[in-house]
């Protein structure tokens, strides 16, 4: 649960960020989580990857993240605050790389069902990736289901049912790279979707120890985000807090656990 007036996007924001003159202080703290797309890398289209390539470069995470508020846009598989993380430039956040993903799909077109529920950020978020993969020749069909019936399918997804090519998914979890990136892929991406290589590097990660650990972690991320792409990360969810100086101030406080703003707040002498 979050606070919409402290969205990145919005005014406490714009009037209060990196850029501003006042005393008060708009900090958008990332936590550890990640919202990314999940491609069914076992059957029907995105079993080509470059296939999943290609809807990769098509996608504007900027405008994805920016449906579920209180989210920056992200390439990344691993959240900035855990271990292992590396800031690198792998796609365009803003301006989808069209010419490349259209060279990739060769002409080709297809046909891929999204599941998703029946929220309003889900069924907006439905539409926008329908939008940016037609270009490229992929047609989306939007599947919105209830999420009992959705986590029904998706249990049975492999088993001859209704075939799913592309979800929504998304996780907060440890800070601790591995860990994460286990949790991705056994809480976060149906098993029906994944391929055993993808399962086993992930699993091959998870039981190392030491410095080589984190390291080993950052690497498989980068990987499985440019190579083997099973899924598609565009945003780290953030917790917006703002700072001010005085007691008269309007401090606006987390709507979960974080920072106690109130007390950080000082009387002036004499008010």
């Amino acid at each position: 649960m979050t606070d919409p007036l402290l969205d990145p996007s919005g005014g406490v924001a714009s009037r209060y960020g990196k850029t501003s003159s006042s005393l008060g202080r708009y900090v958008p703290a990332t936590i550890p989580h990640t919202g990314f797309l999940v491609l069914n890398m076992v059957r029907g289209p995105f079993a080509d990857r470059t296939v999943r390539r290609a809807a990769a470069l098509a996608l504007d995470r900027a405008e994805v993240a920016r449906v579920w508020g209180s989210m920056v846009p992200s390439d990344q598989l691993l959240p900035p605050v855990t271990a292992g993380f590396h800031d690198r430039h792998l796609y365009p956040l803003r301006t989808p790389a069209l010419r490349k993903a259209a060279a990739l799909m060769n002409g080709r077109r297809f046909d891929v069902v999204m599941a998703l529920d029946l929220s309003d950020p889900a069924l907006q978020e439905g539409r926008l990736v329908r939008a940016e993969l037609a270009p490229i020749g992929l047609r989306v069909k939007l599947e919105p289901l209830r999420l009992e019936t959705l986590r029904r399918l998706l249990a049975n997804a492999g088993k001859g049912r209704a075939q799913i090519d592309l979800i929504d998914g998304g996780l907060i979890d440890s800070v601790d790279g591995p860990h994460f990136l286990a949790s991705v892929f056994s809480v976060g991406v149906p098993g029906s979707f994944l391929a055993s290589e993808v399962k086993r590097a992930v699993e091959r990660v998870n039981r190392l120890t030491g410095t080589e650990r984190q390291s080993a972690a950052g690497a498989l991320a980068d990987r499985l985000v440019v190579r083997d792409i099973p899924v598609i990360p565009y945003g780290n969810r953030v917790q917006g807090e703002f700072f001010a100086p005085t007691v008269g101030c309007r401090v606006f406080p987390p709507a979960g656990d974080g920072i106690d703003l109130a007390a950080l707040c000082r009387e002036e002498a004499g008010s």
